[in-house]
């Protein structure tokens, strides 16, 4: 028996791997929260209160003049958060100087 469990662990430790590679946890976290998170953005008050919005425990939503914007718990070092911005980001990349919000395409609509 300890055996057959040895044997499946180097299985269960790829599977994990491909599903972090491949973001499925975040695309599924998105699918399941699209409509509230659409909700959200289109109305964009801006809090400062912990709320959740779908599966996103969302600590601030804050808007300028590119969108509105969401910062979510989590992140290991960096701070992390999902933006609505209808023309797009300025730029895509990482923050190019402190306090700079850095954007990557978030292929799901």
């Amino acid at each position: 028996m300890t055996l057959r469990l040895s044997a499946g662990a180097p299985v269960l430790v790829l599977i994990t791997l491909t599903l972090v590679m491949l973001s499925v946890a975040s695309r599924v976290a998105c699918a399941i929260s699209k409509d509230s998170l659409s909700a959200a953005a289109a109305e964009c008050s801006e809090s400062l209160s912990t709320q959740r919005i779908g599966v996103y425990k969302v600590v601030q939503i804050w808007s300028d003049n590119t969108g509105c914007k969401f910062h979510i718990e989590g992140g290991l070092i960096d701070s992390i958060g999902l933006a609505y911005l209808p023309d797009g980001a300025l730029y895509l990349g990482n923050p190019r100087c402190d306090g700079d919000i850095g954007y990557q395409e978030f292929d799901g609509d």
